[in-house]
């Protein structure tokens, strides 16, 4: 049950690699997630969660306990193996413009039952 977060490890490495890590910016975030599809049997539906876009001033310790506690959070709310991932952006429009592709995507694949989070 153990949320994977490899992907999510290297995208934040490298993003947080280009700046200062005192320094605090503003950022347009959001958290997915989905079931990993071979960790259940198909056809099985997968879950693909997701929440609002939510903007803060943030700096590279703030960055990386959002990203903890929505893996946390994905660790105990999932019942099988689902990714943990957090998406930093700037401006909003990027944000908003990738996280609607996001969810779109998963709509059409007809596979995915779509879960809004509210995650604080």
């Amino acid at each position: 049950m153990k949320a994977l977060k490899f992907s999510t490890i290297i995208a934040l490495f490298l993003f947080l690699s280009s700046f200062n890590s005192n320094e605090k910016k503003t950022y347009f975030y959001y958290c997915t997630s989905r079931t990993v599809e071979s960790a259940i049997p198909s056809p099985a539906k997968f879950q693909f969660k997701y929440t609002d876009i939510k903007s803060a001033e943030l700096d590279e310790a703030e960055m990386k306990n959002i990203v903890q506690r929505w893996e946390s959070y994905i660790n105990q709310n999932c019942e099988n193996f689902s990714t943990s991932d957090v998406y930093f952006y700037n401006p909003f429009e990027k944000a908003k413009r990738l996280r609607e592709d996001q969810i779109n995507k998963k709509k059409e694949a007809g596979k995915y039952e779509l879960i809004e989070v509210k995650f604080e």
